[in-house]
């Protein structure tokens, strides 16, 4: 796992900027984007307290709280952005994207081992067809990250 320097270092370089633009206190686009990614990084991946984080940018603890809302909300709005987030990050952190990807096979495979016995019926003798496969591979999914 990378730490918060080198992540500021790799996104800098994506967006074609220097890790000192990226501390600065520059609103350009080339700028801010790469320190939200770095901000997201440190709440998310590092597991780091936002005032810690603030210290790092110097910035207010309220300013990284902001950012870490923007962020999620450019992730899931900005495929530009969110692709080169999940670039940066799977290179810091490849440790993760295995595990995430073996929790994910974890959870297919139940989910089909549930859904190849016979249905379950209710009081009534109905089948409650609100739960499906992709249900239950999350409810696994979540339940798998919290035991491994």
């Amino acid at each position: 796992m990378k730490n918060l320097n080198e992540f500021i270092e790799m996104a800098a370089k994506a967006f074609g900027t220097i890790p000192e633009m990226v501390l600065s206190e520059s609103q350009k686009r080339v700028h801010a984007m790469p320190r939200h990614m770095a901000i997201y990084y440190a709440t998310t991946s590092l597991k780091m307290k936002d005032c810690d984080i603030a210290v790092a940018f110097n910035r207010k603890h309220s300013t990284i709280y902001a950012s870490v809302k923007k962020s999620t909300w450019l992730l899931e709005s900005d495929k530009l952005f969110a692709s080169t987030y999940i670039t940066l990050s799977e290179e810091a952190y490849p440790e993760k994207v295995v595990r995430e990807r073996e929790v994910h096979e974890h959870a297919v495979t139940l989910a089909s081992i549930i859904f190849k016995r016979p249905r379950v019926l209710d009081n009534h003798g109905y089948y409650d067809k609100r739960i499906d496969e992709q249900l239950v591979a999350v409810i696994i999914n979540n339940y798998l990250k919290q035991i491994l």
